[in-house]
């Protein structure tokens, strides 16, 4: 399978920003579906064969780290990286140590995104 039957589901309650993320992984070939938010996001995972998750942590009714623990007993072999602006530490590293592949800061850089991705080859 190559990058472009890749697809990453972002989940932000920001739609500016949920946009932003998908037209640059756009600009490496990946397919991309969005949602609002994590019960959104859980719906779509029903429907699409995804790749891996992008969600931002911090969301209205069930935030991304409810949402990861929900995709683990659906999903349990699917990639999840969280992202956030601003978040404890130690939510942070319970996170990784729970299964979450990366935690990246808002706003992302892109090309550290890219190498977790390229990792999951």
């Amino acid at each position: 399978m190559d990058r472009s039957d890749r697809r990453i589901l972002i989940v932000d309650d920001d739609i500016n920003m949920a946009k932003t993320v998908l037209d640059v992984l756009g600009t490496q070939g990946y397919l991309g579906v969005t949602a609002r938010d994590g019960h959104q996001a859980l719906a779509l995972a029903e429907e699409y064969p995804l790749y891996c998750v992008l969600s931002d942590i911090k969301m209205p009714g069930m935030d991304g780290v409810q949402l990861f623990h929900a995709l683990q007993e659906t999903h349990p072999d699917l990639p999840i990286i969280l992202m956030t602006a601003y978040v404890p530490g130690e939510l942070l590293s319970r996170s990784v140590d729970q299964g979450v592949v990366a935690v990246l800061h808002k706003p992302l850089n892109f090309k550290l995104l890219f190498m977790y991705l390229q990792a999951l080859e």
